[in-house]
């Protein structure tokens, strides 16, 4: 549970220095607008899409899972499941801002307002 804690929470403090994994073949050769043409155009085809879903399942589950007093059964300890649950939860509704404030920044480039 500390390491889902560390993961789920770093998520967006990776995001927010371009730490994840990206496709080097072909962004290496843009320049940075169309850079962040690609970068804006591929948030709103993927990451936005696939982040809403993503804490909407976790929120339920986090729900579900206080609702119902849900214990873990991997162990013999049987931890409540709800605290890892909402940890998992707030960190995709952190990771999900961290997106849309780098988007607003891709934006802001392109409008020529900003830098990268």
């Amino acid at each position: 549970m500390l390491g889902a804690t560390i993961a789920a929470l770093g998520w967006a403090y990776t995001h927010r220095h371009r730490g994840h994994v990206g496709v080097d073949v072909f962004s290496s050769h843009l320049s940075p607008k169309a850079k962040a043409i690609s970068d804006v155009i591929l948030t709103l085809l993927f990451f936005f899409p696939l982040i809403i879903i993503f804490a909407y399942i976790a929120g339920g589950r986090m729900y579900s899972s206080w609702a119902l007093d849900e214990k873990l059964i991997e162990t013999y300890w049987y931890p409540p499941a709800g605290p890892i649950r909402a940890v998992v939860f707030l960190g995709f509704c952190l990771f999900a801002l961290q997106g849309f404030a780098q988007f607003i920044r891709d934006l802001q480039f392109l409008m020529g307002k900003g830098n990268v």
